[in-house]
């Protein structure tokens, strides 16, 4: 996890709007959420844009990013620390964070690198947002 000094104090999920699997994933988070606490922004977003803008990491992120407290988390680890906020039995996935990051990134990485080719771009980026969870979103 890395540490970064911004003044958001929500727990934000970043993801490529363009993306229909990190749509569906959007979707699949607000239907099992315990409690709404997350907030999400698309990685070409203003809000990602600071966030990430702050990390040393050499590469823009390609798919899910997670922040809280200063912290980012990239790829499965992202995953694994959403899954905490999930509904049971979703929660549990969070468990997997015993397993080494590098064996869960490379799995993430099959996934994400054939995300489009498999599951193709979303038309309408917006297509997750329901009027009711609007204010969850940033841009």
């Amino acid at each position: 996890m890395m540490s970064i000094d911004i003044h958001f104090t929500k727990p934000f999920v970043l993801y490529d709007s363009d993306c229909l699997l990190c749509s569906r994933f959007i979707q699949f988070i607000l239907r099992n959420e315990k409690d709404e606490i997350l907030y999400f922004a698309a990685l070409d977003s203003s809000i990602a844009e600071e966030i990430l803008k702050k990390t040393t990491k050499s590469s823009f992120p390609d798919s899910v990013v997670f922040y809280k407290d200063g912290n980012v988390e990239y790829a499965s680890r992202a995953v694994l620390s959403i899954a905490a906020y999930l509904k049971r039995p979703f929660s549990y996935v969070s468990l997997f964070r015993f397993i080494p990051t590098l064996f869960l990134d490379h799995i993430y990485r099959l996934v994400a690198g054939g995300r489009y080719r498999i599951f193709g771009k979303t038309t309408t980026p917006c297509s997750v947002l329901q009027p009711e969870q609007a204010h969850r979103f940033y841009s």
